[in-house]
């Protein structure tokens, strides 16, 4: 066994919701004319009721939403490892055309946002284009592109001294949009973005690992243990939802890989410290992960598994 351990200090510029990533990725761009979509009736009509008795409470789901870290922390680290840029990983924008279920559209919005959240970290512009269409789509399609205002974050991500407004703004814009869908009486489509978005995340930095050995992106794919239980926690309450049990089987799949993982932490105080001239909160407590090489070899290989199924 491999014993990895490592510090959380460096969250203290990343950790904000999986939803902020995916709002953020539209900021790069404009998108087209909106698709045809289908009426909020329709997609009312083919998300079936779900009959069970241990349903989460809204407060409750939206806390465990809340707290998933964001694709955006292990596409930072990807970047800050030098690895080069690979648009190959990516879910092909073409893609969008074959997703005709609301929960698919779902579970797709999370994958292109956090696909675009790669792009954007590379500043590939050009390539953000055609995700964001893609992303802005599939939110149309959902009837939740309302709560996206184009124009003002676009705006925003021209600057970089603008990113602490884009993230007020996006985080907003998500808490608006997960409280919508609740309402509606649709928060397994929130849970289903938010699957979708820790899944690419932790599908891209699996390749990256795969062809680079970073130990540090070892440790953050360990780490994602504690999150994926949250994801299947949230999944599994939809048992009486036929599409919604076949997702969540698949990513318990994983889930079932990842129980050979073992991590353990150790609280510390958090301190107060300047950086840049701002006032930052300093997470001193620490994990330590133990993760075999062959572990590592079926993480790998079943979330490309379940990813691939996502997508195709």
């Amino acid at each position: 066994m491999k014993k990895i351990a490592f510090e959380n200090q460096w969250r203290r510029f990343l950790h904000f919701s999986t939803y902020s990533l995916v709002i953020f990725a539209l900021a790069c761009g404009s998108g087209g004319d909106q698709s045809e979509s289908q009426g909020l009736d329709d997609i009312m009509e083919e998300e079936t009721e779900t009959q069970t008795s241990t349903m989460m409470s809204d407060d409750v789901l939206a806390e465990i939403i809340r707290g998933i870290p964001a694709p955006v922390e292990l596409v930072a680290l990807i970047k800050a490892s030098g690895a080069e840029y690979s648009e190959s990983m990516l879910n092909p924008t073409e893609n969008s055309e074959s997703y005709t279920t609301s929960y698919r559209q779902a579970l797709n919005l999370g994958i292109y946002g956090a696909d675009l959240g790669y792009i954007n970290m590379y500043e590939k512009t050009i390539s953000s284009l055609s995700y964001l269409n893609a992303v802005k789509e599939m939110a149309d399609l959902i009837k939740v592109g309302q709560f996206f205002d184009f124009v003002t974050l676009k705006r925003l991500s021209s600057n970089k001294e603008n990113i602490d407004s884009l993230l007020f703004i996006t985080t907003s814009n998500f808490n608006r949009m997960d409280e919508y869908l609740r309402d509606q009486g649709r928060a397994d489509l929130s849970v289903l973005s938010v699957a979708g978005a820790w899944l690419e995340g932790i599908y891209i930095s699996c390749q990256v690992s795969k062809a680079t050995g970073n130990a540090e992106l070892v440790e953050r794919i360990g780490e994602q243990k504690v999150a994926l239980a949250d994801i299947c926690l949230m999944l599994n309450q939809y048992g009486g939802d036929e599409n919604m049990v076949k997702i969540a089987a698949d990513f318990e799949k994983i889930n079932k890989v990842f129980a050979a993982v073992s991590m353990t932490s150790t609280e510390a105080q958090p301190e107060m410290k300047e950086v840049d001239g701002k006032l930052v909160v300093i997470d001193n407590s620490s994990s330590e992960i133990n993760l075999s090489n062959e572990t590592l070899d079926k993480i790998i290989a079943v979330v490309t598994e379940v990813r691939n199924n996502c997508i195709n």
